[in-house]
This record gives C-alpha cells, structure tokens and sequence, in this order.
C-alpha cells in the first residue's frame, strides 16, 4: 500500500507541467494572461504568446495591432513567465534580446517597472497584453494561464 501511494506520488510530479489553456478561474492557475477588457481577443495559446512576446508579430490572431508589456528581468513572475511559455531561463531571455538588439532586429516588449504600472498601462490601453499574478488581475480579461 506503501509504495502504490509513493508510486503515484512520483507519476503525479512527473507528470505535472507547463501548459497554456484557457482560462477557467484566476484561482486555480500560477500566472494569468491578460488584456484590457475591452479587447476583442477571447484566448491566446502558447505559440501566440510566444510570437507576440518575442516581438515575432504585433498583432493578435486577426489582425487586431497588440502592445505587449513586460515586468523587469529580475521579477520573479516575468521568470516564471519566460521560462514557461518562451521556454528561456533568465540570463537566456537577456542574451535573446541583446543578440536581436545587435542584428538590428526589432524591439523587446515594453517593460515597465512595477505590476502596478502595468496594470495601468493595460487598463488604459485596449490593445495592450501582459501577465499577472492571480491576485493582481483587477478587472482585466483573461485570455490564458499557465500552470
């Protein structure tokens, strides 16, 4: 009975990943995806947000223009955020755009200092796009979260 329970204990965190699906509730997930509530984007899948926050595209999924923001380097949420949907550590994302900066490649999204910056950037900014804590979600639309 022992090792069943252990056995299962060890499948379970095995199986546990990173995953980008739409949202149900802001409670059960790690980081949420939002935009404006205005915004006519309904859901966003990993590969979207991947091109829209490796500035691959500016825009949603038909057309609509789309203004991505980012929270600083070193905040922990934008490390998780990183890692999970582009699929880079911190020093990576870094290197990413310092070499895309070199080749003359287009700009890093937008950073702004603070979640409470952001928050206001994209409650005044239809087309604007970023990622939360559960918590900090006020009223914005969420269009995906990562587990």
């Amino acid at each position: 009975m022992r090792h069943s329970t252990l056995a299962l204990a060890l499948f379970g965190a095995l199986t546990v990943g990173t995953s980008v699906t739409r949202p149900t509730s802001a409670a059960d997930s790690d980081i949420l995806v939002v935009v404006n509530k205005d915004c006519p984007v309904s859901s966003l899948n990993k590969a979207q947000l991947n091109a829209l926050f490796r500035a691959r595209t500016n825009e949603f999924p038909g057309g609509y223009p789309a203004r991505v923001v980012n929270l600083p380097n070193s905040s922990p949420l934008r490390q998780g955020f990183d890692q999970a949907v582009l699929g880079m550590a911190p020093a990576e994302a870094q290197r990413f755009w310092i070499d895309v900066k070199i080749r003359g490649g287009t700009t890093p999204p937008r950073s702004l200092v603070s979640s409470a910056a952001v928050a206001r950037f994209v409650t005044s900014e239809i087309n604007a796009l970023r990622y939360v804590a559960p918590d900090d979600q006020n009223g914005l639309k969420v269009v995906a979260r990562i587990h």
